[in-house]
């Protein structure tokens, strides 16, 4: 899969983080591409099939959700946070 795709295809699948309602399944992702192609933007060799767009979102979805979790976890270790999270702490022992 040429980096040209790739770029692509990540632009759908971040319009779906922003919108759930702008979700992009990978037939209409190939259906994109392939008018890419009729446009010519894409060349035919570069449109992967259904299978492999399919693949791709499973590895990248798991790979964003991975990082996503990593900077989760470094926000929640900073001074900052910790300073928050002690204050929230304080706020619902006091109404409990």
């Amino acid at each position: 899969m040429t980096e040209t795709v790739k770029e692509i295809l990540k632009s759908f699948f971040h319009a779906g983080d922003e919108n759930k309602s702008e979700r992009y399944t990978a037939k209409d992702m190939l259906q994109d591409l392939q008018q890419r192609e009729q446009m010519g933007e894409l060349e035919t060799e570069e449109i992967p099939q259904l299978k492999t767009i399919e693949n791709w979102i499973s590895r990248y979805s798991s790979l964003h959700k991975k990082e996503a979790a990593k900077k989760a976890k470094a926000t929640a270790s900073s001074p900052h946070m910790k300073k928050s999270a002690d204050c929230v702490l304080r706020k619902l022992r006091f109404f409990n």
